[in-house]
């Protein structure tokens, strides 16, 4: 089929209230299949989590786990107010989140 890939990117967009113009635009663009499940956001941070099978998101030096255990990992993501990226880690391996 045109268009099957193997891979799954995460999309993350703010749009303004006012005129739903877009304000902000990025994606995790990893090397596998990424899936975003949850999103907040506290007055200061965007948090993003989900599960991955990419090797290459951008895991910040104060990472939990700097490295995907298994086929697929939990990760979190903080993104600052203004969208810069505060953190990025994988968190435990696949057997976890299969049982939610």
């Amino acid at each position: 089929m045109l268009g099957q890939s193997n891979k799954s990117n995460v999309f993350f967009s703010c749009f303004s209230l006012n005129d739903l113009s877009l304000e902000y635009c990025t994606n995790l663009n990893g090397n596998g299949l990424d899936f975003c499940t949850d999103i907040a956001y506290d007055q200061r941070n965007y948090y993003l989590v989900g599960h991955t099978s990419s090797t290459n998101l951008p895991i910040t030096e104060d990472a939990i786990q700097k490295e995907k255990l298994s086929e697929s990992s939990l990760y979190v993501v903080v993104l600052s107010e203004s969208f810069d990226l505060r953190y990025c880690s994988y968190y435990g391996e696949e057997e976890i989140w299969k049982h939610f």
